[in-house]
């Protein structure tokens, strides 16, 4: 009998000897599996026999009736699930070979999703050259509409409230203020100003004097800060209102007032500016109750569509890249 020493990679393994045993114990009869095969008996145990010298074991009791060894056995089950693998690995292969390359169009929430397409994609690229991502962006939840109507494979913001949709947690938002050293020194105390500087979070009634830039729209980000203000009973002194991040951005790099922003915001900011411009502003958390006030960011896509290969492969390297951790 021919010798193998067991290790990893030195026994090749054969789909069809595989076949052959199962359909052998399962009829526990060479003679009923041979002809289920539609091969002679004489083909069939000499696969069976290549496999026991393959792996140094015998798989069945040849006796009447014929028998399973506990080898056979275990090798049954094994068989099972690698033969079962082979078929749906070859038909998704095929789906993928008929489909061509697979575009995926992701659906954003406008100044949501900076940090997840700058991570991500890159990454998504290096590894799949192959894959075609379309992202379209959205001012404000109307990409609900757009992913029920499968005009988008998957929606990147805040949770759909839906029973159609699964929602992939990913980024939880917190909130900060952005504020202007220049605030600092003009409306603080040399040591409230180094009381601040020491915090790492702080309620907003600290900043209750300052100058604000605010959102000009009713959106989800507005109606946290005036939260904030109402839960602290301060009203913010405004100074601005503007539709535009960038305007605020701007406003606030030179002195004008404080930006309230969420953590997904301030990532964006971090690329938008430079060290030099980082070094006129301070950040810091806001503390406030109740936490349910905090959203979290995730991936969203319809629970009854099959999802392909390359969403799959989308949300997976998200989940690597934001492993999300509950409050």
């Amino acid at each position: 009998m021919k010798r193998f020493t067991l290790q990893a990679g030195v026994i090749p393994i054969n789909f069809l000897d595989l076949e052959y045993f199962v359909a052998a114990a399962e009829e526990l009869s060479f003679t009923s599996a041979a002809k289920k095969l539609y091969i002679s008996q004489q083909s069939l145990s000499a696969h069976i026999l290549k496999l026991e010298e393959d792996f140094q074991v015998k798989l069945f009791n040849r006796s009447t009736p014929l028998t399973l060894t506990f080898a056979g056995s275990q090798l049954l089950e094994r068989a099972r699930s690698m033969l079962s693998l082979k078929e749906n690995t070859f038909r998704e292969l095929q789906a993928l070979k008929e489909s061509g390359p697979h575009n995926i169009n992701v659906g954003i929430l406008a100044n949501r999703g900076t940090l997840l397409i700058q991570s991500l994609l890159p990454k998504l690229r290096a590894q799949h050259p192959e894959m075609k991502i379309k992202i379209t962006e959205f001012l404000d939840d109307s990409f609900n509409t757009s992913l029920n109507n499968e005009a988008i494979d998957l929606a990147y913001g805040y949770k759909i409230e839906s029973s159609h949709i699964t929602f992939i947690p990913l980024i939880s938002e917190r909130y900060y203020l952005l504020i202007p050293y220049y605030i600092l020194d003009r409306y603080f105390t040399p040591s409230a100003r180094e009381e601040i500087l020491s915090s790492l979070i702080l309620p907003i009634s600290h900043f209750q004097n300052c100058p604000f830039l605010a959102s000009k729209q009713v959106t989800w980000l507005k109606q946290v800060f005036e939260f904030c203000c109402q839960n602290a009973g301060i009203v913010p002194n405004i100074v601005i209102e503007t539709s535009s991040i960038l305007t605020r951005l701007s406003l606030c790099l030179s002195g004008f007032g404080i930006m309230f922003l969420s953590n997904s915001l301030k990532d964006q900011c971090e690329v938008l500016l430079d060290q030099k411009q980082w070094k006129k502003l301070f950040i810091i958390e806001i503390a406030y109750q109740p936490k349910s006030q905090y959203r979290t960011l995730g991936i969203n896509y319809l629970s009854a569509k099959r999802l392909s290969a390359s969403s799959q492969e989308f949300i997976r390297m998200a989940q690597k890249l934001f492993p999300f951790q509950a409050e």
